[in-house]
């Protein structure tokens, strides 16, 4: 069984793609912390989701506009792909808020 997820854009590498996130039904989570039905306790837990289409992934939209990889589907990523998978696409501009990499010294 699948689950609509409306709420969470699909993004390709052209941009918005007309059409709704089906994922996995809640009892079919693969890991304990699910990036859509129970997200781990991390920095951008609540934050705006969308479903990057060309990359496969999702990400989470910080209070500063930044993209960032979702710790939770990162993970998924690694189990099911690998380090180098994972590596690959958790590269991103970063401002610190997903707690990846440190924060940007902003000259303040």
């Amino acid at each position: 069984m699948s689950e609509l997820h409306p709420e969470i854009p699909i993004v390709g590498e052209h941009g918005a793609v007309d059409a709704v996130l089906r994922t996995h039904d809640s009892t079919e989570c693969a890991l304990p912390n699910c990036a859509i039905h129970n997200p781990s306790d991390h920095p951008l837990r609540h934050a705006p989701q969308r479903w990057r289409n060309d990359l496969w992934m999702l990400e989470r939209v910080c209070a500063h506009g930044f993209w960032h990889p979702d710790i939770d589907n990162l993970d998924y990523i690694y189990v099911t792909s690998g380090e180098m998978a994972a590596t690959a696409v958790s590269v991103h501009s970063c401002d610190g808020c997903c707690g990846m990499l440190p924060p940007r010294e902003l000259g303040q």
